[in-house]
C-alpha cells in the first residue's frame, strides 16, 4: 500500500472533478495540520494531527478502491468523540488565545463536515453505487 501516494492521488482527483469538495477539503484539512504544527506542545494538536492523518489514509484507500465513493464519509466518525473533547478545552479556557481560535475553527468545520457526512452516508446506504463526483 502506498498510503501517502494514495492520499495525494485522492486529493488530486477530488480537486479536478468534485467541484466544491476540493476547496472544502482544503479548508478542513490544511488549518488542522498547520495548527497542529504550531501547537505541537498541546495534546490537542497531536490528537487532531493524528486523527486527521489517519482519516486521510483511510479515505485514500477507499478512494483507491472505489473512486469518489460516499463511503469516505466514515473517516470522520472519530470526530464524534473528538469534538466534545475540543469543546471542553474551549469551555475551560479563561481567555482565548490563537490556540483556542484554532480549536474553535477545527471543531466548527468538523461539525459541519459531520453533518454533510451523515447525508452522504444516508445516500451511500440507499444506493451503494452513488458517488459525489464523476467517479
Amino acid at each position: 500500500m502506498f498510503l501517502f501516494a494514495d492520499i495525494f492521488r485522492m486529493i488530486r482527483d477530488i480537486t479536478r472533478q468534485a467541484g466544491w469538495v476540493g476547496p472544502w477539503g482544503a479548508a478542513l484539512n490544511i488549518p488542522q495540520f498547520v495548527g497542529a504544527a504550531i501547537f505541537f506542545d498541546q495534546p490537542a494538536g497531536w490528537i487532531v494531527a493524528a486523527t486527521n492523518l489517519l482519516a486521510l489514509m483511510v479515505a485514500g484507500q477507499i478512494h483507491r478502491r472505489n473512486p469518489f465513493s460516499r463511503l469516505t464519509s466514515i473517516v470522520h466518525l472519530p470526530w464524534l468523540a473528538l469534538c466534545p473533547y475540543l469543546s471542553a478545552a474551549l469551555a475551560s479556557a479563561e481567555s482565548w488565545q490563537a490556540f483556542h481560535w484554532w480549536i474553535a475553527y477545527t471543531a466548527a468545520t468538523m461539525t459541519a463536515s459531520l453533518a454533510m457526512d451523515a447525508y452522504n452516508l444516508r445516500l451511500y446506504l440507499r444506493d451503494r453505487g452513488s458517488s459525489f463526483a464523476g467517479g
